[in-house]
């Protein structure tokens, strides 16, 4: 199974940045999910949405507020760009 190893955030829009073992790197839109009371806290909080992280088993990224992505959705729904 793929790994997710880093990830980061764009300051101009809602779109996450994965290094994944393979050594590619993907592009995930998370804007379509900033709705609801687990998503909306990170929209109206920049600095929240920005303290991303890849989870213990790198599988998937969380939040601090609890907030993730499913792992098959993340990688289903994400953009090779290399």
């Amino acid at each position: 199974m793929t790994r997710i190893v880093n990830v980061i955030t764009d300051p101009t829009n809602y779109v996450l940045t994965l290094t994944l073992d393979d050594g590619r790197t993907t592009h995930f839109d998370v804007a379509p999910m900033l709705w609801g009371p687990v998503f909306e806290p990170l929209k109206n909080n920049r600095a929240l949405f920005d303290a991303v992280t890849v989870s213990e088993y790198g599988d998937t990224v969380t939040w601090p507020t609890g907030a993730d992505v499913a792992p098959e959705a993340l990688l289903a729904n994400s953009t090779v760009s290399s």
